[in-house]
């Protein structure tokens, strides 16, 4: 914090993407079977994304068990020790914005990993999902946004992620990183290179449909940043579908 009562500029963007992501969710997700639960599909970056506002503590989530569903907050998931990847077939329950907001204000400066996943999860899922029509433009040049993203805009223009344009938004350099992800390396799976029994291992996780678990498994043997893990194990289960 910047003052008692004065959050400083990352911090608001982070309630405000926090309030946007949980937003996009709800007009994008499938409900579940319990009422005002949604699941993520087994898709990234939905699982991500969902997994980051169950870390902020703003997603209400029931973890799957050997007898149904418990509810479990994140950090009583990590302190339970449990294996990684079991949270893939979790539900999870927005909470309503001014919940959500004042949840991440409370919490104080985000870790600066914490708040770039949360970045990254919101520009994947703004730009790329959601009803037709209503998504982020992801291009260099400039655009208007709808309505909805008003306090989200206003809050990455205050920290240079974005500028006005008269009544049109551009991203700034400081926004290419994020946003423009899938440029960063020509191809970067080619990078990861697995052992055949670790391999093995990741495509089994695959199969049964648990990326996250798999994604772990490729950063723990490879030390490779989240997003080339990620783009392996996308490739993974893309080369998965086509052989089915």
């Amino acid at each position: 914090m910047t003052g008692v009562d004065q959050p400083s500029a990352r911090l608001r963007l982070a309630a405000e993407l926090a309030v946007g992501l949980a937003r996009r969710f709800s007009m994008t997700l499938e409900p579940g079977d319990t009422p005002g639960y949604y699941w993520h599909c087994a898709q990234n970056p939905f699982e991500d994304g969902c997994y980051v506002l169950w870390e902020l503590g703003v997603a209400l989530t029931l973890v799957a068990t050997g007898s149904g569903y418990q509810g479990m907050t994140w950090q009583q998931y990590v302190d339970a020790k449990r294996r990684p990847g079991e949270e893939a077939f979790a539900l999870y329950k927005f909470l309503p914005a001014r919940e959500t907001r004042a949840g991440v204000l409370a919490r104080g400066e985000l870790p600066d990993a914490l708040f770039g996943r949360l970045l990254e999860a919101y520009f994947e899922t703004a730009c790329d999902y959601g009803p037709d029509g209503t998504q982020l433009c992801s291009g260099s040049e400039p655009f208007k946004p709808t309505i909805e993203f008003e306090h989200e805009i206003a809050a990455l223009v205050a920290c240079g992620y974005a500028e006005r344009c008269g009544d049109m938004i551009k991203w700034t350099d400081k926004a290419a990183p994020v946003i423009w992800t899938k440029t960063r390396s020509a191809d970067p799976s080619s990078q990861i290179t697995l052992p055949d029994d670790v391999l093995e291992r990741v495509s089994r996780l695959v199969q049964d449909r648990n990326p996250i678990a798999a994604i772990a498994l490729v950063r723990a043997e490879t030390g490779a940043p989240l997003y080339e893990c990620k783009t392996y194990v996308d490739d993974l289960v893309r080369k998965s579908h086509c052989s089915d």
